[in-house]
Parts: structure tokens; C-alpha cells; sequence
């Protein structure tokens, strides 16, 4: 029979949702033979890493190595999203994520929510979301975040393992890979007021007992979970002149895009 069935996690070292880690590399070893599917565009590290972490394959094992000392007590959750798939039917672990903590308990808290583009309300592309500890609004330029995840292909979007505290909510397309607002055509998207994470507003989710029928085949539907915070991501007006394209539509003809009309006076 033609294989359908992902992936299964039947060691790792640590275990996921380890305390007290202080190692420098993690190995997670698979049921099957697995490959990685665009690990450098999937794979995240909340709270981010200066440095992205060394990802191999080793027969059905997936090794992570790392040379950054981890922040003290401090939880931090891998996300490998569906890039980890099995070698003949590529079949993917969806949303997998990996937890370690090096304090004594492992953070549990959440933030959920929907990020829309200002424009057309649609979901934007490779956006993502991020919390600061820092309330100053030049936190998002100067630094990169405490807590960090991508939305999904709906909009949704949810950061889990968060400790406890008062933070400052922002989403961003990232044009440069550097987890910080610091190019003059980045999106941007941010909560006008703090929020608070904390055990106080958290409400465990309790099984739905309905049975749901299944759907016509023919039929395609998606369902878009509702967070508690809404983001709207907009590209903030431009003020200063900069090459924004250059394409070469002929052998003749070369054109120039910029980010303001040439006669513009900023």
C-alpha cells in the first residue's frame, strides 16, 4: 500500500519540553527515513537566535547544532513548520515544533490572532509576527524580538510558550532577513496598546463533542480560526528616493523604478 501516513517522533535527546538544557545541539530520530523540504525558509527559533542554527539529515535522524548560549530560564520552541518529510512519499509533519526550556518549568502562555493586509484585507505572504519586552516603539529597528512565529496562509497566527508579562504586539514582512523594521519598503503592522500574556486571560480549549460530517470531495473549503488580536500590515508612506526595479522589457530599453515620482522635492 502506497504510503500516506507522516513521519513519527520515536526518540529525540533531549526529550522535547526538557528543563535545565544547556546542551548545544539536539537530535530527533524518526520512525522512517526523512528529508528536509526548504529548511531555511521554514525553520524558526522563538525567541529568535543571532545566529540560524546547523540543520542536517543523518539517515532518519534530523540534528540541530548550535554554538549561542541560551538565554537563562528561558523557553524556546523550534518550529520546523511542514519541512520535515518522509524520503519516498514526502509526506510532512505538519506544524511540528520542538520545546526545551533552561529554566526549571517550560513557559506555557499564548498569543493568537489574524493579520490582513490594509489594502485588500487579504492575508499577507511570508509575514511575520513578533512580541518585545521593550515598549519603545524603535525596539522593532533596533533589536530583534523575544517571541517570533509566522502567520499562516489564512492569516492566523500564534505564538506559544511565552512567559509571563506585558508586551508589545507587531507583525512585519521582512524584505532582508533581519527580524526588524529597518528597510524603508517593509509592511509593517503593530497594536497601538500593550497587551498583557498572562494565566489570567488564558481559557483552556475543551474538545469539541460534535461529529463533524465529512465533506463532498468535490467540494473545497478552509476554515480561518479567529485569535484574540487583529493586525492590519500596511507599507508606510514613502518620504525618500530609492531604486524600487530596473526591469529590461527589450535590448533597447532599460527602465527605472523609484519609490517617489523623479521630481518629487523631500
Amino acid at each position: 500500500p502506497k504510503d500516506k501516513e507522516p513521519p513519527r517522533v520515536v526518540k529525540s535527546e533531549p526529550i522535547s519540553g526538557q528543563t535545565n538544557f544547556r546542551g548545544k545541539n539536539i537530535t530527533i530520530t524518526f520512525d522512517e527515513f526523512v528529508i528536509l523540504d526548504k529548511i531555511t525558509e521554514k525553520f524558526m527559533v522563538s525567541p529568535p537566535l543571532k545566529k540560524k542554527p546547523i540543520i542536517n539529515v543523518r539517515g532518519k535522524s534530523v540534528i540541530l547544532e548550535y554554538d549561542e548560549e541560551l538565554k537563562d530560564s528561558t523557553t524556546y520552541t523550534f518550529y520546523f513548520q511542514d519541512a520535515i518529510r518522509d524520503l519516498n512519499e514526502s509526506n510532512a509533519i505538519d506544524n511540528y515544533q520542538f520545546v526545551i526550556s533552561t529554566g526549571n518549568v517550560v513557559d506555557s502562555l499564548s498569543v493568537t490572532g489574524n493579520l490582513l493586509s490594509a489594502y485588500t484585507l487579504d492575508p499577507p505572504e511570508n509575514a511575520l509576527v513578533m512580541l518585545y519586552k521593550d515598549p519603545a516603539d524603535s525596539a522593532v529597528i533596533k533589536s530583534i524580538p523575544d517571541y517570533i512565529t509566522k502567520s499562516s496562509k489564512t492569516g492566523y497566527f500564534r505564538i506559544d510558550n511565552i512567559k509571563e508579562g506585558i508586551y508589545k504586539l507587531y507583525a512585519l514582512q521582512d524584505n532582508d532577513n533581519s527580524k526588524n523594521f529597518n528597510l524603508p519598503n517593509e509592511a509593517i503592522a503593530f497594536m497601538d496598546t500593550l497587551i498583557e500574556v498572562s494565566a489570567r486571560n488564558y481559557i483552556t480549549p475543551v474538545p469539541d463533542s460534535l461529529k463533524i460530517k465529512p465533506a463532498d470531495k468535490g467540494i473545497a473549503d478552509t476554515i480561518v480560526l479567529k485569535g484574540d488580536y487583529t493586525l492590519i500590515l500596511f507599507e508606510p508612506e514613502k518620504k525618500i528616493h530609492y531604486l524600487t526595479g530596473s526591469p529590461r522589457s527589450s535590448q533597447y530599453k532599460l527602465l527605472y523604478a523609484l519609490s517617489l515620482p523623479p521630481d518629487t522635492n523631500i
